[in-house]
């Protein structure tokens, strides 16, 4: 059975539901960085996946007994193989600068943690490698292809020192975004009925694996079951178009998933192979 996916583009009041549950959590005060991470890493699909050639999250990814990342998100750059996007998340609560124009305690922490994360990275290249598989065909193979994000502080407290952040983002190699702004990727997002056959290795995927993979209802991963994954993986190029099937089993998927396909959307949000 081949779901529509695509219906969400056109039919919003699943993503609406997402959208001000997300907007209602940042409005809480009370809430900590745990209630933030919980609610992404439920709907890492919907938010955190950036498009159509990403179809894993990341969650508490251990950098060996050093750190702990909040999440990672994995996209095939096609030619320029797998980019591994570093995130670390704070509180919308907490602004970025000080009245006085300087970075606050939070954000400056933040930053240490990126730069912590760095250090480990240049001095632990061959585990980091293992850690996320890489393989490319327009430079060296072994190319280490990250970057690192901090979300921090919301649309409010953030938009009057905006030139002084996005600044400071340059000089430290690393994007800085609100809160605010996870909930505009629920509005941006596409969705497809199929993962796209960009690489050879798609064709050899039936058409339910694929229209599975394209599934936005997956939660994130976490660090268990990526080293689960890591072991039963074939190649570090494409990882996506090589492991479909073994990706579609081991993802969990949320309630929304159950939502979307239960009597009510029946009629419409599946069609045959051949239709």
């Amino acid at each position: 059975m081949i779901y529509r996916w695509s219906l969400l583009n056109h039919d919003k009041k699943i993503l609406k539901k997402v959208k001000t549950e997300w907007n209602a959590l940042l409005k809480n005060k009370k809430l900590t960085e745990h209630d933030y991470h919980k609610f992404l890493s439920e709907h890492a699909g919907i938010i955190l996946s950036p498009n159509d050639f990403s179809y894993m999250v990341l969650s508490k990814i251990k950098l060996a007994d050093d750190y702990e990342v909040d999440f990672v998100t994995i996209e095939d750059k096609r030619s320029n193989g797998m980019r591994y996007n570093l995130i670390e998340i704070e509180s919308p609560h907490s602004p970025p600068f000080t009245k006085a124009g300087k970075p606050s305690a939070r954000l400056t922490t933040a930053l240490q943690q990126i730069d912590d994360w760095r250090f480990w990275i240049k001095e632990n290249r061959e585990q980091f490698k293992r850690l996320f598989p890489n393989e490319t065909y327009k430079v060296f193979k072994g190319h280490l292809n990250y970057s690192f994000t901090i979300y921090i502080g919301n649309r409010e407290n953030s938009e009057p020192f905006l030139e002084k952040r996005n600044e400071l983002a340059s000089e430290r190699n690393v994007t800085i975004r609100s809160f605010d702004s996870l909930g505009d990727y629920i509005d941006f997002n596409r969705f497809s009925d199929l993962a796209p056959d960009y690489a050879a290795e798609m064709t050899e995927f039936s058409y339910e694996i694929r229209n599975q993979l394209a599934s936005p209802f997956f939660k994130a991963t976490n660090h268990s079951m990526w080293k689960i994954f890591l072991k039963q993986r074939k190649g570090n190029a494409h990882i996506f178009t090589w492991n479909a099937s073994t990706i579609v089993n081991l993802r969990e998927y949320n309630k929304l998933y159950y939502d979307f396909i239960n009597k009510k959307y029946q009629k419409r949000c599946h069609i045959s192979v051949h239709e």
